[in-house]
């Protein structure tokens, strides 16, 4: 009979490879989306901040109340001119405005085309900034004039008017707009604390007065609030670009970096140094040259004194060759003095006991064999 068991066995085993398979497939996936959906949290985050620090308000409406005096008795105009004194740190006139941003200052005036208004003419508007100790850091003060119409003009707007005039939904009256600064900078040294508004005429007749500040922007502020959609998706792509960089290199240091090898220097202390090389090397040569240097002296002493005896030319030699060790002597000293301290010119250092430095004129080779050869022949 055909033995089932193997075939069960075969498909057990695929389905659990097919289920570690997916398990491990839906888990880096799982990683991989909540990594992603944190790089972009973090990331409109960051911007928002960026946008709100960056950013400042666009534009401030602050209502104007003006005051008159009414303690004279005139039958027509005012006892004074119509005046305002607004302070910014009320709640209700709160102003933060960004130093180094430029503002357009301007003051909406609701005038009536009264009689009285229309033979006013021109009149003056002024503001003045104060710090909250009182000093006035700025002021401006600009003319205007309500805009003329021709008596047929006006009868015939009242008269396509009439119905709306009648229904109270549109009125006889003009905005009058005063630009008193058309690029108005906060000090951050003496910033605003308050602005007094007067209007210089006691004829005038005003329905209701109201301060705007409006933000100019320029560069980057302008792309900000002109393309607020494109800005956003650049700024965010920008943030979760750098943030995903970061984490690579986080997960590439705490997982893939490998630790550093020692690096080992064999030092074999029973080879020979520079010092001892050397010095093998000069004792070498001068035993080739002693027996030459010694053979020389004989000769020129038996040359130079032919009637001494035997025993005088062993003395001699002994001598000769006393020079020839000394002199081989000096040139060690000489090596010794190169390799452990640096003298002058003309000069050579060397220790005495490692207290100090003993400084000696140099003697050239062969000093001290010519000195020996002189006393012995004179």
């Amino acid at each position: 009979m055909y033995d089932f068991s193997r075939v069960t066995t075969w498909v057990h085993g695929v389905l659990v490879s097919w289920y570690i398979s997916v398990r491990d497939v839906v888990l880096k996936v799982g990683v991989i989306f909540g990594i992603f959906l944190i790089i972009l949290w973090l990331s409109s985050f960051v911007y928002g901040t960026f946008y709100y620090v960056y950013m400042p308000d666009l534009a401030y409406t602050i209502p104007v109340h003006l005051q008159i005096r009414a303690d004279c008795e005139k039958e027509e105009g005012l006892c004074s001119f119509p005046s305002a004194n607004m302070s910014f740190s009320r709640p209700s006139n709160s102003l933060a405005l960004m130093p180094g941003q430029s503002y357009r200052v301007y003051i909406e005036l609701d005038m009536p085309e009264s009689y009285v208004n229309r033979r006013l003419g021109m009149f003056m508007a002024l503001i003045e900034f104060y710090t909250k100790y009182g000093e006035i850091v700025k002021s401006s003060s600009r003319s205007a004039m309500l805009h003329y119409k021709s008596q047929l003009q006006r009868k015939l707007q009242t008269l396509v008017y009439s119905p709306l005039l009648l229904l109270n939904s549109a009125e006889e009256k003009q905005l009058q707009r005063v630009e008193l600064f058309a690029n108005y900078q906060e000090d951050p040294y003496k910033p605003a604390h308050g602005a007094y508004i007067e209007i210089q005429s006691k004829r005038i007749e005003i329905y209701s007065a109201c301060l705007y500040i409006h933000a100019q922007f320029t560069g980057l502020r302008h792309l900000l609030y002109n393309y607020p959609i494109v800005c956003a998706v650049c700024g965010i792509l920008f943030n979760m670009l750098y943030l995903s960089m970061i984490a690579l290199l986080s997960w590439y240091q705490l997982f893939y970096r490998q630790e550093p090898q020692p690096v080992v220097v064999q030092v074999d202390f029973d080879s020979p140094t520079s010092l001892e090389l050397r010095r093998a090397a000069t004792q070498e040569r001068l035993a080739r040259e002693r027996g030459f240097s010694v053979s020389a002296e004989l000769q020129f002493l038996e040359a130079a004194a032919p009637e001494r005896s035997p025993a005088s030319v062993q003395e001699l030699g002994a001598v000769a060759d006393e020079a020839s060790q000394e002199e081989a002597a000096a040139v060690m000293f000489h090596l010794s003095d190169e390799d452990t301290m640096v003298g002058g010119t003309g000069t050579e250092d060397t220790m005495v006991g490692g207290a100090g430095i003993e400084e000696r004129p140099a003697r050239s080779d062969g000093e001290s064999t010519l000195r020996h050869r002189d006393m012995h022949i004179d």
